[in-house]
């Protein structure tokens, strides 16, 4: 039961530890949380539309597409709906309460944006990866045995061969 009430403990001293980091994005998160929605929509649309490219096309599996619309998307929409079901609990129309809506909706964006801008960010490398390379290392071609696959950036030239060591 140790590592239980430690563990629990340990994450709840954390924003305790880094006040400073906490501050920082206590102030910042009406900025953030629709930072960080904006991002996975403009980079996740950007990375979906490449990843339909002839050179990406073959490489990309349709489960990994369907993941990064997803967490294109989630972050905005939670973001939204975030902003939407606080101004219906709190309707006044005094700047207060807009400010406590936008703080609140731009942490919960932070929250729920931090792990989808995260794959968001992963799933583009993957897209220019896929991209840039046209061919795999087909050296030994797929005929070829595992083995020689494996060694065939350490064996040597065979006798003749251009270029020539002599």
């Amino acid at each position: 039961m140790r590592g239980r009430g430690s563990f629990a403990r340990g994450v709840a001293a954390w924003p305790i530890r880094h006040w400073r980091g906490s501050l920082a994005v206590l102030l910042l998160a009406p900025v953030l949380g629709p930072a960080v929605a904006v991002y996975c929509l403009a980079a996740g649309a950007h990375a979906i539309d490449k990843s339909s490219s002839p050179q990406a096309r073959g490489r990309i599996r349709l489960r990994d597409t369907l993941g990064a619309v997803a967490a294109a998307v989630v972050p905005a929409a939670v973001y939204g709906c975030a902003v939407w079901a606080l101004r219906a609990v709190a309707p006044s129309s005094h700047w207060v309460s807009w400010i406590i809506v936008l703080e609140v909706a731009g942490l919960v964006g932070v929250v729920a944006g931090f792990l989808p801008a995260m794959y968001v960010f992963g799933y583009s490398l993957g897209v220019a990866e896929a991209a840039a390379a046209p061919s795999r290392l087909r050296s030994a071609g797929p005929s070829a045995p595992r083995r020689q696959q494996v060694l065939r950036p350490f064996r040597r030239p065979p006798p003749g061969s251009w270029p020539s060591r002599r």
